[in-house]
Order: structure tokens, then sequence, then C-alpha cells
């Protein structure tokens, strides 16, 4: 749900910056991290001791647009793998020491 919202609101901010006349093409992306966002603190599952700091989606658009090989290849998973093929450590994002992955996360959640 986080990286929808971040994923429409870029390609509607993305559209509007360019001329009616050229064809823009977005690939999907999806994160593995729990994002510091409402969307999981208001419904208690995350916290900022185990979640990223949204500005992951942000830098990583950024670094997808300017390598367009790799976005011929479909969705992208920014995972570790994804984050240590760019030479990015996670933990320049984390907001605390016990990040999980997202999945992780909710199993945990409903586990409570």
């Amino acid at each position: 749900m986080q990286t929808k919202l971040a994923q429409t609101t870029f390609m509607l901010s993305l559209a509007n910056m360019t001329t009616k006349s050229k064809n823009i093409n977005i690939y999907g992306f999806w994160t593995n991290y729990p994002l510091y966002t409402d969307a999981l603190t208001h419904r208690n599952i995350g916290t900022k001791e185990n979640c990223m700091h949204p500005k992951i989606i942000a830098d990583m658009i950024d670094l997808m647009l300017k390598d367009v090989p790799s976005l011929n290849k479909g969705k992208v998973l920014i995972d570790n793998q994804y984050l240590s093929s760019k030479g990015i450590s996670p933990k320049k994002y984390a907001l605390g020491s016990a990040i999980m992955t997202l999945d992780s996360l909710f199993f945990q959640h409903l586990k409570k």
C-alpha cells in the first residue's frame, strides 16, 4: 500500500512535468522494508525501531531513472540484494536497530 501510493504520486508528478507529446514508461517497484508511515504506525504494526525511513523510495526512484537498462526488466524489488548491487547500505535508511522484512513485520504482528 505504501509503495503503491508513492508510485502513483511519482507517476502523476512525472506526467505533469512532461509535455503531452512524450510517451512515458513507468515500471513497477516494491520494497521489502517496512516504511515508517501512517499506514503502519496508525495500525500499531510498525514502530520507529523496526522501520525504514520513507526517503528510501525517493532515492530508489532516482536511481532507477538513472539506470535505464534495469528498468527494462519490469518490476524492481528494493531489498538487500538490490541495495547492495547499487553500493548502498540499508543502515542508511534504518530508523532503529531492529529492521526486518515487511513480511516478517506483518507475521510478527499477526502472532500478537
